[in-house]
């Protein structure tokens, strides 16, 4: 998987930020922020297994979100698994709300 994200992230012409909060130990998580006119688009949010549960994902997102509004974000969007209650949990302390649902087709 990591050739295709490594295209996808490849693909991505937008201004966007790569963020990573770290320790002595070493990363503890990352994120992407993609910026398209006034959207600003998080992806990829990921906490070390071992550092969950710490605020590091917040602080990480927050700062994400302070960058997209720096550079003339006024709205934010992501994605994430339904059933990912810890990042619902996240997510909404910065006001993110559930709009759809969506799902991928395979076609055979």
């Amino acid at each position: 998987a990591r050739h295709l994200h490594g295209a996808i992230l490849k693909g991505i012409h937008s201004q966007c930020a790569l963020a990573m909060l770290e320790d002595r130990s070493g990363p503890l998580v990352c994120g992407l922020g993609v910026l398209e006119h006034d959207l600003l688009g998080l992806f990829d949010i990921y906490t070390h297994p071992d550092r969950r549960g710490r605020g590091h994902a917040a602080t990480l997102v927050g700062q994400l979100l302070d960058w997209g509004r720096s550079q003339g974000a006024t709205t934010a969007y992501l994605q994430m698994i339904a059933s990912n209650s810890a990042a619902r949990a996240l997510y909404s302390k910065f006001g993110f709300a559930r709009a759809y649902d969506y799902w991928y087709r395979i076609s055979g």
